[in-house]
């Protein structure tokens, strides 16, 4: 029986990792088109990172090769309290997914020919606004969702 992942946890791998791992397929096809092989080949490298965030997440922990490649979504996400597990695994992939986004930035925009005090300024900017991005979509949504709900007995 696979583990039940609580609804914040599916909601990062749907709104987070699978974009973001589109979007380094994307980037390595544009680098390829513009035969920046060694930038294309590292881009794809980079997209295994999103890979090993999603793996990194409890309810994935303990799935086969096979049975992560196939992607399955749950039909139904646990939607109670978060547990201690999950709420710090999901900290953990934030954080991760911003400094793998960061990375990745930084190495293109050394590519593009930015200089090093460009490029320093605009990850420290970066960084913490894709942290909150991330958490925002992932948090977000509920929140306001549960709040909608409660707002029809005030009136």
């Amino acid at each position: 029986m696979k583990a039940q992942p609580h609804l914040l946890l599916s909601r990062f791998e749907r709104l987070i990792l699978r974009p973001l791992n589109f979007a380094f397929y994307g980037v390595a096809l544009y680098y390829f088109w513009h035969r920046a092989w060694l930038l294309g080949v590292l881009t794809l490298f980079l997209s295994l990172g999103t890979g090993a965030i999603g793996q990194n997440l409890p309810h994935r922990k303990h799935e086969t090769t096979s049975e992560l490649a196939t992607g399955t979504i749950f039909a139904s996400e646990f939607q109670g309290e978060i547990s201690n597990e999950d709420s710090l695994s999901l900290g953990k992939a934030l954080f991760k997914t911003s400094t793998l986004l960061c990375v990745t930035m930084a190495i293109i925009l050394g590519h593009e020919g930015w200089r090093w005090f460009w490029i320093l300024p605009t990850l420290i900017a970066v960084w913490p606004l894709s942290f909150a991005a991330f958490l925002t979509l992932t948090v977000g949504p509920i929140k306001i969702v549960q709040n909608m709900r409660h707002l029809h007995r005030l009136y």
